[in-house]
């Protein structure tokens, strides 16, 4: 279940059309090396972090992702969280080397006379003689060695391997959400400011409408209900107009949060930048994938091998353990106390024949975490084929509603056309074109935001997938 970045390359030529580029992988170091294309918005992923944001910013998608992959906070715990998993390996890995212990001591007590053989420098002769002790010096260097541990060193190390590689899988997890998030944010805004020019275009109209009925009612052509009715009528344009400009305005706000740039930044997008491409992807192909991607997977195959490293290690208590020790005295009146040396060397085997039962619970516990690892992982599958159905028809769905308002749009703005002829030339009623214009405000509205909802679902579907925002030269490690 490794993916590479030859499985990128591969996606991106089977998805060119509409899913292009598919994911890399993601480096444990949590390195950005970013080169890949989005599978399916086609856009460049991320790139390198930028200098801080001008007080007006020229935007497109990949800037904006790049700003906040680089920049999320999310993100940045993750890979605190990473870095200390890894180093916790090396910790637990630490069980299996030899330690280097020295020790000091010094020690006040009751006066006590000891006899010691000296020899008397004018015979040469060796006598007694008694010296008062009152305090002494002691020093000791050791090394221990666990030779044999039986397996709770190594399936301990096993489970800290696995535990840092679902913590890089962490950090794969966030990226992508954030690559969603701010995708969504940035589709939002291009909405928006779309919103914002149908009200504002709908407020031009409705004026010179008012206009128009004003001369004809200055004419006596038409009635005073039509000035009313046609004021009202601009009244609730002008009204929409102010939400859809707050509604950008918070948009912007929304994307620039998510980029970590001042709130002030003003924002310069394309407002065109909905693109309408095709969904070259099924939905077996699009599951598929997903199954061999998914950082959820990833993580919960991860836990499945971590459980059983440490339910061999709960079964190793009941198996003895082998280890050396070597250790240097000295021991002195005189400080730092050096002299009158001695060593020794042990071997221990220690057999843990009867603990009261506390293996065996500690086993039938590390059995249950994993029977509950391998249910998390088969409730993991079915959430990942349930949530890329769901992406996948959304998307779709939302393809099929462009095509839908696309000709709704034509025939109401032909509609609108022939009603303000129809007025002006005095066959046609007041009604109708407002009716007409509500309509087309309305046709106009829904073909935006099906263009809005399909380009965020191909964004959802892309992390239902489990499509990386970062594309990297290796990736965490999976399940062995």
């Amino acid at each position: 279940m490794k993916a590479t970045k030859w499985t990128a390359v591969w996606m991106a030529a089977v998805l060119a059309c509409g899913l292009s580029g598919a994911a890399g992988a993601a480096d444990t170091e949590m390195t950005k090396t970013v080169t890949g294309l989005d599978v399916v918005t086609g856009v460049t992923a991320v790139a390198p972090a930028e200098a801080a944001a001008p007080a007006s910013l020229t935007l497109d998608l990949p800037t904006a992702l790049s700003r906040a992959v680089n920049h999320n906070h999310a993100i940045r715990i993750a890979e605190h969280k990473a870095r200390a998993a890894a180093q916790t390996v090396s910790e637990v890995a630490a069980a299996k080397n030899p330690s280097l212990d020295f020790q000091f001591g010094a020690s006040k007590f009751k006066t006590r006379t000891q006899t010691v053989q000296v020899q008397d420098p004018r015979t040469g002769q060796v006598v007694d003689y008694p010296v008062e002790l009152d305090h002494g010096y002691q020093n000791s260097l050791s090394v221990t060695w666990p030779i044999w541990t039986g397996g709770r060193a190594e399936y301990g190390i096993e489970a800290a391997r696995d535990a840092r590689d679902i913590a890089a899988w962490e950090v794969v997890k966030q990226e992508a959400d954030v690559k969603y998030k701010t995708t969504a944010a940035y589709y939002q805004l291009v909405e928006a400011l779309n919103l914002r020019d149908i009200a504002d275009t709908a407020v031009t109209n409705l004026k010179a409408h008012v206009d128009n009925v004003r001369a004809h009612f200055a004419a006596g052509v038409v009635a005073k209900l039509d000035v009313l009715s046609s004021q009202v009528a601009l009244a609730n344009a002008q009204e929409k107009q102010i939400a859809a400009s707050n509604g950008a305005a918070l948009a912007e706000a929304n994307l620039n949060h998510l980029m970590r740039v001042p709130q002030t930044t003003a924002l310069k997008v394309d407002k065109s930048d909905l693109p309408q491409r095709d969904l070259a992807v099924s939905l077996d192909q699009a599951i598929a994938y997903a199954l061999t991607h998914r950082w959820e997977l990833m993580q919960a195959e991860l836990g499945v091998s971590a459980a059983q490293a440490q339910l061999a290690a709960a079964k190793a208590g009941h198996l003895p353990t082998v280890g050396v020790k070597a250790e240097m005295n000295w021991q002195d009146k005189d400080f730092p106390g050096f002299k009158n040396r001695d060593w020794t060397v042990a071997g221990a085997v220690s057999w843990p024949l009867f603990d009261g039962g506390a293996t065996a619970a500690k086993t039938a516990a590390a059995k249950a975490r994993a029977d509950e690892a391998r249910e998390t992982l088969e409730s993991a599958r079915e959430g990942v084929r349930l949530d890329v159905t769901k992406a996948y028809l959304d998307a779709q769905s939302a393809r099929q509603r462009i095509a839908t308002h696309t000709r709704i749009v034509a025939q109401a703005q032909e509609a609108f056309a022939i009603a303000r002829v129809r007025y002006r030339a005095g066959v046609g009623i007041n009604l109708d074109v407002l009716d007409a214009q509500l309509q087309l405000d309305q046709a106009r509205t829904n073909y935006v935001t099906a263009l809005f909802d399909y380009n965020v679902g191909l964004a959802r579907l892309e992390q239902a997938m489990g499509v990386p925002a970062v594309v990297r030269e290796t990736q965490p490690r999976v399940a062995r």
